[in-house]
């Protein structure tokens, strides 16, 4: 092999192994990056699990599409899906679900409440909030919703109260 020829090789050689480097840094980088993605999709998912409050993905018929640990604990956890409209109480129903509709086709999202009859018999009112999204299925609600029974409660013992002393 002549001179010319080894220099050659020598600087192919050199091409690839810088080539073979910067594809091993990159390749680094992507897996440093898809493990951080991993570890935050894991840590939001713990945050959702475990939140205080009640989070549930619905679709446009008011399947719930997913729910966190408060959500079934509110609704139950069995084997057929659960629909909104099955714990909406009483005249509660029509209008609930005008909200909903209305979140659907993007109109106001501004909290609502409805008071509702939960898996254990126990009547709540959630203030809910939602906001559309793009599931897997296709439109849906992300939807969080909190109990504000106890407060709805002593909001009408402290009127009462007031009543009371007004008479």
């Amino acid at each position: 092999m002549s001179d010319w020829q080894r220099r050659v090789v020598a600087v192919a050689m050199f091409v690839v192994a810088l080539a073979l480097g910067a594809w091993v840094v990159t390749l680094k980088k992507q897996l440093n990056v898809r493990g951080a993605l991993e570890r935050a999709q894991e840590s939001y998912r713990d945050l959702v699990e475990n939140a205080g409050d009640v989070i549930v993905t619905l679709d446009a018929s008011g399947r719930m599409l997913s729910m966190n640990q408060m959500a079934r604990a509110v609704f139950g956890d069995g084997d057929e899906p659960r629909r909104l409209q099955q714990f909406v109480a009483g005249a509660d129903v029509d209008a609930s679900w005008r909200h909903v509709e209305r979140a659907f086709a993007g109109g106001e999202l501004s909290p609502f409440e409805i008071e509702i009859t939960g898996q254990d018999g126990r009547r709540r009112t959630l203030e809910f909030s939602v906001r559309p999204i793009q599931d897997d299925a296709g439109p849906a609600l992300q939807a969080v919703a909190r109990d504000i029974t106890l407060r709805r409660d002593m909001e009408a013992q402290l009127r009462d109260r007031k009543s009371t002393r007004l008479n």
